[in-house]
């Protein structure tokens, strides 16, 4: 999967990626390779940096003070053995959580529940998706147009959020302009030396990095147009008068891409995808930072809290190890680098593994390959559908030891290159891997982190198991998780 043989995702959905206006545009989904490269190290540009990482984990810690007060309001009055859905929860902390992070915007989601725009837009979402990538063409195509032109509707009705996000900072970028009374180039270096500027979140750096490749597309397609006409221009360099700061080597390295338009598009004529971000590739981009901010996360921390319930001794293990290595100021260095780094809490990490082994937010990757290849002997044609079953090989015996025993034990002397890391990968593999994993790693320990050490969870009936669903991603069965949560006394 690392090869870039399999880069390309399925084609038997295009006819609904196209209906949702998402064909060939963003990361998760995009089969344009250009343009997919484009929108990747535009988000991993996002999603990078030890101060970024910082301000994960303080938002996240803050975050999860604030659901610690929802399961527990207080010690002394708190209800014993509360019945919650936790899964509901999570997906709430997890919205709010990735606004404030990548849109410096608190949604709201935890105060007003289920009922918040936001997060309704997200459930519609995913079930559009469900509908028209899980549902045959000629069915939501002819058979279910009611309930299909319903979901478009609701889309529309989304896209118009993600707009209204792109235009806030666009306007916030056109004033800081015209305060500072500076040019794009120089803006973005302003936010590369202050972390904490108020534009320096995800959808003003989409904007200022789609200006700065208009900007340099111009120049190239006026390097093209000489060339077409026999000039003798040379072509502009990052050192040229027209692309001078450090900014715009930043934006040529993103924007133009080793891969040559002719071996992409068997012409010689410029791909204009290499240095042009419409609108909707934009609102694509906040799309998919929404939702592949919010689900995933929420739903394996749900997975986690069954197991801590589960299994009260691998719990208190972890609660110990939070209680005697972990900081209570979260603003304190030594807990950023607690939370952030990895192996700093090598049993906390170790049980989420654990539980990501056995149930994978995404169990299955799908990938299509875009050349002939000899894979252990065996020929894959060009054009063959793959599917790699991560829940299966995360339980191959010739990889795991007792493969259905939870045991975070097995990860606590693992390397990168053991059997057991090369057959788990809950972020998924080679090229098209999760670009948040670490995001969402900081995010599920700042919540044990700030919640663990303060609550006891236990099973609603004992002998329960986890229920779970696959269509899009891995989730609780119905979207509900309940489990009993109790203040413990932590004086």
């Amino acid at each position: 999967m690392k090869s870039s043989k399999y880069n390309f995702r399925w084609k038997s959905v295009d006819a609904g990626l196209a209906e949702m206006g998402m064909l060939d545009s963003g990361v998760v989904f995009n089969n344009d390779t250009v343009g997919w490269k484009l929108h990747r190290r535009l988000l991993k540009s996002g999603l990078q940096g030890q101060a970024f990482l910082n301000k994960v984990a303080v938002i996240s810690c803050r975050q999860a003070d604030k659901l610690r007060n929802k399961f527990v309001p207080s010690e002394e009055h708190a209800t014993p053995n509360m019945e919650i859905d936790v899964a509901k929860w999570f997906k709430l902390f997890s919205l709010d959580t990735i606004g404030i992070i990548a849109f410096d915007k608190d949604f709201g989601a935890l105060d007003e529940g289920e009922t918040h725009e936001m997060t309704k837009g997200v459930v519609d979402m995913f079930k559009a998706w469900k509908h028209f990538l899980l549902t045959p063409f000629i069915v939501w195509k002819y058979l279910m147009w009611n309930a299909s032109s319903s979901h478009i509707a609701k889309l529309a009705h989304f896209r118009n959020i993600e707009r209204s996000i792109i235009q806030a900072a666009r306007n916030k970028l056109h004033t800081a302009k015209s305060n500072r009374k500076i040019a794009n180039a120089a803006l973005m270096d302003d936010l590369e030396e202050d972390e904490s500027a108020d534009l320096n979140n995800f959808p003003c750096r989409l904007v200022l990095f789609q200006e700065q490749a208009l900007r340099c597309g111009e120049m190239n397609r006026g390097y093209e147009q000489n060339n077409i006409n026999g000039a003798s221009a040379a072509k502009p360099s990052m050192q040229s008068a027209a692309c001078t700061t450090s900014s715009d080597a930043r934006m040529t390295s993103l924007t133009h891409t080793t891969v040559s338009p002719s071996a992409v598009h068997g012409t010689s004529k410029m791909a204009p995808t290499q240095t042009a971000l419409s609108e909707d590739d934009l609102c694509q981009s906040i799309r998919e930072m929404i939702m592949g901010g919010t689900d995933t996360t929420s739903n394996l921390l749900a997975f986690i809290f069954f197991y801590l319930a589960k299994f009260p001794l691998e719990a208190a293990k972890v609660r110990n190890e939070i209680i005697s290595i972990v900081p209570s100021s979260f603003e304190d260095p030594e807990f950023l680098s607690r939370i952030t780094i990895d192996k700093q809490m090598p049993r906390t990490e170790a049980f989420i593994k654990e539980v990501s082994r056995l149930h994978s937010a995404v169990p299955l990757i799908l990938r299509h390959a875009s050349e002939d290849d000899i894979v252990g002997g065996h020929l894959i044609p060009k054009g063959t559908n793959i599917v790699l079953n991560c829940a299966a090989s995360a339980v191959d015996p010739e990889a795991v030891t007792e493969p259905w025993l939870f045991s975070p034990d097995r990860w606590q002397d693992s390397s990168p290159s053991s059997e057991l890391s090369k057959a788990v990968y809950p972020f998924g593999y080679g090229a098209r891997n999760c670009p948040g994993q670490y995001v969402a790693m900081i995010e599920m320990k700042s919540v044990l982190a700030r919640i663990l050490p303060h609550i006891s969870i236990h099973l609603r009936e004992l002998g329960d198991e986890l229920e779970t669903e696959f269509d899009i991603v891995n989730h609780p069965k119905h979207d509900t998780l309940v489990l009993k949560i109790s203040a413990l006394c932590t004086h």
